[in-house]
């Protein structure tokens, strides 16, 4: 291939590259860019900067009141994880603070059934929303607000 056939060719793919992207950019019904023949902007949409979510904490091990509640995955002498990972903690834990919310007595029951299998001594646990600004917990592991949805006590 010569120097002018090679010219010709670069030219036509990437003309052509650039109208399939721009077709696809205004066909396309999402906010996402259409990778891979155009990717504007290195993050297409950014999370908010202030995060929720539930979780689960003991407040008091064997009727002695915690200083500060601690995640039930921080005591295993209380919490036996065997068989539950911190993510199905979460899931769990977030479905028991739609539950709660939503006054569903007979699936909280269900829900604190498959967690309270679990404990080995008696203890009592909150179920908590909290929110948090991602940058100021990433900094000091601070977060803004807390709310005890409910507490329940575990009698072993």
């Amino acid at each position: 291939m010569n120097y002018e056939r090679g010219k010709k060719a670069v030219t036509i793919f990437l003309v052509t590259y650039a109208l399939v992207g721009v077709g696809a950019h205004i066909t396309s019904t999402s906010t996402e860019d259409a990778y891979p023949f155009f990717s504007w902007f290195l993050f297409v949409t950014v999370p908010p900067r202030v995060q929720s979510g539930f979780d689960i904490m003991f407040v008091s091990i064997e009727g002695k009141r915690l200083e500060t509640p601690l995640p039930l995955l921080s005591r295993p002498d209380v919490f036996l994880s065997e068989g539950i990972s911190g993510r199905d903690l979460s899931t769990i834990s977030e479905r028991l603070a739609h539950s709660i919310t939503g006054r569903r007595n007979d699936q909280i029951t269900a829900i604190r059934g498959e967690i309270e299998t679990h404990f080995a001594r008696q203890a009592s646990y909150v179920v908590r929303a909290y929110s948090y600004d991602t940058l100021e917990y990433f900094k000091s592991g601070r977060i803004a607000t807390s709310t005890v949805l409910a507490e329940f006590l575990v009698e072993k």
